[in-house]
Formats: structure tokens, sequence, C-alpha cells
């Protein structure tokens, strides 16, 4: 049970689900097996990460109180250290494999990790990039 929860976690950062049957591997969508979902709720399901991290790169920003946009990306990044460490920890628990360890279901690894490091990096870091130039800049309006 765990696993599926973990699973619609992974597709909702674009992570495939991927079949490993011994002789062959195929991927697929976790989100395309969904036919009932309109593609408008697909789009936003995908952008909540991106949004939520984007609010921890800001908050983190205002509390460390960038005053400048280099800053304010180098803060925001650090995001990435409890966001992407999570991500990739719950790998260990998000593959299911058959009693004789020929069969595993589980997402894919080198995108996990890539997406589960390159989210919080872009989206944090970009949103408080944007706090510290409008801290920077006065004429623009407070972030």
């Amino acid at each position: 049970m765990v696993e599926a929860v973990l699973w619609v976690f992974y597709a909702g950062h674009g992570v495939p689900i991927q079949f490993d049957l011994g002789d062959r591997t195929e991927s697929i969508q976790f989100l395309e097996y969904w036919a009932t979902i309109p593609s408008a709720t697909e789009t936003m399901y995908l952008a909540v990460p991106a949004v939520a991290l984007g609010l921890c790169g800001l908050i983190l920003a205002r509390r460390a109180g960038v005053s400048n946009p280099v800053e304010g990306a180098m803060g925001g990044a650090f995001v990435v250290i409890g966001y992407g460490g999570l991500f990739c920890l719950s790998l260990a628990f998000a593959t299911v494999e058959s009693a004789d360890g020929l069969v595993s279901v589980g997402p894919a690894m080198s995108d996990a990790v890539l997406r589960g490091l390159g989210y919080p990096i872009i989206a944090g870091g970009s949103a408080a990039h944007s706090r510290g130039l409008a801290r920077a800049n006065p004429r623009l309006s407070p972030v």
C-alpha cells in the first residue's frame, strides 16, 4: 500500500514506474493509466510539487533575510537538503519485488534522483532568487 502512495507522489514529478521482468524492462507513466483524469487536472497535479517547493524557497529566503538575488538563489536551493533527501530516501520503500527476486516494480531510479534533486533546486532557488531580486531593487514589488 505504501508503494502505491509513493508511486502517485513520484508521478507528480513525472517519474515513470519501471517494471523489471528479469529478461526485459518496461516503463509506464503512472498518470497515463488514469484515463478519467482530464489533461488540465493532470497539468495542475504535475504543478503542485513545483508550487509547493517555490513557496518553501520563498519562506526560506524571507526568514534568512536575503538581500540580493545570488544569496536568494543559493539559499533557496537549500530546499534540496530536506526535500531531495526524503525524496531519494523514499526510493527504498517505493519498490516491490517478487519473492524470488526476479520481478521488481518501482520508480525509475535515475529519473527519480534527477527530479528529486532538480525540482527543489530549480523551484526553491527561483523563488528565493525572486525574493532577493525584489530586496535588491526597491522599485520592484515586494515578493
